[in-house]
């Protein structure tokens, strides 16, 4: 990813990006110092030096460009087969710095989904109970762990979440009632 908005820290965007691919257990990063061409253009390529990528073990290349507009960044990138040597995906996504680490997973998923044909889950999130508080709570994180947040906060026994179909909403059985269990559903 080449440096240009200033919405979103390229540095950190591109070391979310290598964890979350790794994270999916079908890539490793190969160390860029190893390649001996540009690792800074102007734009995507629209070819790509495929042997000299094969000569330092990679099999597949991941490129991007980030362009400012205010404190909103779009982030274009395009995935290569570099053993066929070809072009699998162009795609972007546009936030500002606090989306930064969603937008890196979810580049992620998409480069998985260009290999695959299945969608990553990196960008997935997962509700659970904790008693950190003191009580039994409801909490949501990103598959990969981070970003952990109280989805209730109510100082009641929360048990059993489970996401609505949609992903918008969690269902979870609660005691704050009568002390007696009933069903809830918290929307996003």
């Amino acid at each position: 990813f080449a440096p240009g908005a200033r919405a979103i820290d390229v540095a950190t965007l591109r070391k979310d990006v290598q964890d979350a691919l790794a994270f999916s257990g079908l890539f490793a990063s190969v160390d860029p110092a190893a390649f001996l061409g540009p690792r800074q253009t102007a734009g995507l390529s629209d070819s790509l030096a495929c042997a000299e990528w094969r000569q330092i073990g990679a099999d597949a290349f991941l490129e991007g460009v980030t362009r400012s507009g205010g404190s909103v960044a779009e982030i274009e990138f395009r995935v290569w087969d570099v053993a066929r040597c070809r072009a699998l995906l162009t795609r972007s996504h546009r936030g500002g710095a606090s989306d930064a680490p969603r937008i890196a997973r979810r580049i992620a998923d998409d480069v998985v989904e260009a290999f695959t044909g299945k969608r990553g889950v990196a960008s997935t999130e997962i509700a659970f109970v904790s008693s950190r508080s003191g009580n039994a709570e409801i909490y949501v994180m990103n598959a990969m762990g981070g970003d952990q947040r109280a989805a209730t906060r109510n100082k009641s026994i929360n048990a059993f979440p489970s996401w609505s179909p949609d992903g918008n909403g969690i269902l979870y059985m609660s005691y704050l009632y009568r002390r007696s269990p009933h069903l809830f559903r918290s929307v996003r």
